[in-house]
């Protein structure tokens, strides 16, 4: 794979494909799993796979052969890499056939953790789910992970390589395994339905540019149809990427990072994104840096709708606080956003979500002020929230058609008492 590479490994490669693999995340089917091992001191994510249940196929359409649709960056080759992706696909569609099985797409470790069990502890997981299923499991191999493999069950079927003339025979070789099904002679098991609801996992995650990512998207995914996005945001034809987006995000928060706090509610089998929250501690109430500060900024804003509803809630919310001890103001947590993915929601994310942050915010014995739609009022309210304020906005001066309207509630400290003004 390195000779896809024309050079060293840019931070436009990087982003190029954390994006590649966020928007496969997103689209990606239930039976598609992502899991990672990480460093217990440090947290660092140290190994991942990625494996997939394949159900049997009953036509010919498992035999054709896709690449992604998308634009390679600089300094890479994108047709080597389509070259290797067809051959991959040829050589599973040639070794299974239609037969349903375990497919591990992927398994890497970082090179300052291989040889200390992390990518086994993965080997193991995906090994489990096919034994619960009793499937045969399916993978291609390099000459460095064959022993590994090998030790857990796995077989050779055939070897081959890319076709790369330019690559010495031995580097792309590579080795078709299968690891039989623990009764191959009785039918597979049947899988859990996609739709049972499975455990989310909260993580705090880090001010770097892949959460700002995570964050727009779910919030392109759960805000995006709503007429006050079309209008506001341009959802439906924005001239902004995602990465534009998560660029100006990022911005904002490196200004003063530790003042920011974002978690996630992942998936723990897919590690997929099911939500996302995001606190500022405004530590001091006066300071003129504001917690989405160049939202404004992006292309396609409408700046008089942007200030009429979320421009009035900041000014509400940065008056309330800075006129507290008799002018001098008081430090406060401004909970900015809570963003649940559409098919993860009512499944009690958003409370998990909100729990997991108040922990901080009662730990350091501050209020908390939220704005937020109606329809999410009542669950604001069950952690200890009381509406202030309202923001009503008639779209039909913008082309809309609805009213939109937002709510502003505080929390006391501990979530105890009546908030003092």
């Amino acid at each position: 794979m390195r000779s896809v590479f024309e050079g060293p490994i840019t931070q436009e490669m990087k982003q190029w494909y954390i994006k590649l693999r966020l928007e496969s995340i997103e689209g990606q089917d239930p039976d598609t799993f992502d899991i990672c091992t990480r460093d217990t001191e440090t947290g660092e994510i140290v190994s991942v796979a990625t494996f997939k249940v394949e159900a049997e196929k009953t036509t010919d359409n498992y035999k054709q052969i896709k690449t992604p649709e998308t634009q390679y960056p600089a300094n890479m080759d994108g047709d080597r890499l389509n070259q290797y992706m067809r051959t991959e696909q040829e050589k599973s569609i040639e070794t299974m056939g239609g037969r349903a099985h375990i497919y591990l797409a992927r398994l890497h470790t970082s090179p300052a953790h291989q040889r200390r069990g992390a990518a086994s502890m993965l080997l193991k997981q995906m090994l489990s789910k096919a034994d619960s299923l009793n499937l045969p499991a399916y993978l291609t191999s390099t000459p460095a992970g064959f022993p590994l493999y090998s030790k857990y069950g796995f077989k050779t079927i055939s070897t081959f390589t890319y076709g790369l003339p330019d690559v010495p025979v031995a580097a792309q070789t590579t080795t078709c395994m299968i690891r039989p099904a623990p009764n191959p002679s009785a039918p597979p098991t049947q899988s859990v339905p996609a739709s049972a609801p499975r455990p989310v996992l909260i993580e705090t995650l880090p001010i770097v540019h892949s959460t700002m990512l995570i964050m727009s998207s779910l919030m392109d995914q759960a805000f995006g149809p709503a007429e006050l996005s079309q209008l506001c945001f341009g959802t439906s034809n924005r001239t902004s990427t995602l990465e534009q987006r998560a660029t100006l995000e990022l911005q904002n928060a490196e200004t003063c990072p530790e003042n920011f706090l974002y978690h996630a509610a992942m998936d723990p089998e897919t590690r997929k994104p099911l939500g996302l929250s995001k606190w500022y501690f405004a530590s001091d109430p006066h300071a003129e840096h504001a917690p989405n500060g160049n939202t404004r900024e992006q292309p396609g804003i409408n700046v008089s709708l942007f200030d009429a509803m979320f421009g009035k809630l900041r000014r509400y919310r940065e008056s309330l606080f800075r006129g507290k001890s008799d002018g001098k103001g008081e430090s406060y947590v401004y909970m900015c956003l809570l963003v649940v993915a559409p098919e993860a929601q009512r499944r009690g994310i958003g409370g998990k979500l909100l729990d997991e942050g108040l922990k901080v915010v009662d730990r350091r014995d501050e209020e908390c002020f939220i704005d937020a739609s109606p329809e999410g009022k009542g669950l604001y309210e069950k952690h200890g929230w009381r509406e202030v304020t309202r923001v009503q906005v008639d779209l039909k001066e913008w082309g809309g058609t609805e009213t939109a309207e937002t709510v502003g509630l505080v929390r006391s400290k501990g979530g105890k008492g009546e908030f003092v003004a």
